[in-house]
């Protein structure tokens, strides 16, 4: 196992499989002064967080693109010219009267208003591809880790080590698997002897 510094009194152990230089970090154990915190997450958990984030992204983000493009649109159209009190806004029909006559008047802004659109929801399809993205990986590369190690198994190798995951369920799946791979091991040793 290769383990790096972390602090003071603190390591931290690379999981995957340890055979032939196989690493990856996928959970961290933190020791100090013999006390040992595995951080794990479950998965429904670190959905929940994934959908947060998936949420609250292209909403940020399309705020501030929002906030500019408002600051632009005003600089660029001014609308003192349609003579209309602001309190008369207040009136649907005089609104879409005052909205109609600005658009009449300003075509170009309402390409500008395309444009926005186009660029909220382009950051809309890019900031959910990318967390679904992160959240498939996050699950796969430990999944991956144990088939690689199936396929030690396979080979006849029984000569590593599977590390957990910083998942619960997947975890406890990685742990099985080591315990298993530990007894055929003894179980060769003892059949061997």
């Amino acid at each position: 196992m290769v383990s790096l510094p972390l602090g003071e009194g603190g390591t931290t152990h690379l999981c995957g499989v340890t055979d032939e230089g196989f690493l990856s970090p996928v959970a961290q154990t933190y020791t100090h002064e013999s006390h040992i915190i595995h951080i794990t997450m479950k998965i429904k958990n670190k959905f929940a967080v994934y959908n947060i984030m998936m949420l609250i992204t292209p909403i940020l983000l399309i705020g501030v693109i929002s906030v500019c493009f408002l600051i632009i649109f005003i600089l660029k159209f001014p609308v003192e010219e349609l003579n209309i009190p602001r309190a008369a806004l207040i009136d649907p029909e005089v609104f879409s009267e005052a909205v109609g006559e600005f658009f009449k008047g300003n075509p170009a802004a309402l390409w500008y208003m395309l444009l926005w659109a186009a660029i909220c929801a382009l950051i809309l399809v890019l900031s959910t591809t990318v967390m679904t993205r992160l959240m498939s990986k996050s699950i796969e590369n430990p999944i991956n880790e144990l088939d690689r190690a199936a396929d030690y198994i396979r080979e006849g190798n029984l000569n590593f080590e599977v590390m957990g995951s910083n998942y619960d369920e997947i975890d406890k799946l990685c742990n099985n698997f080591d315990t298993m791979r530990r007894e055929l091991k003894k179980r060769r040793k003892t059949s061997s002897a």
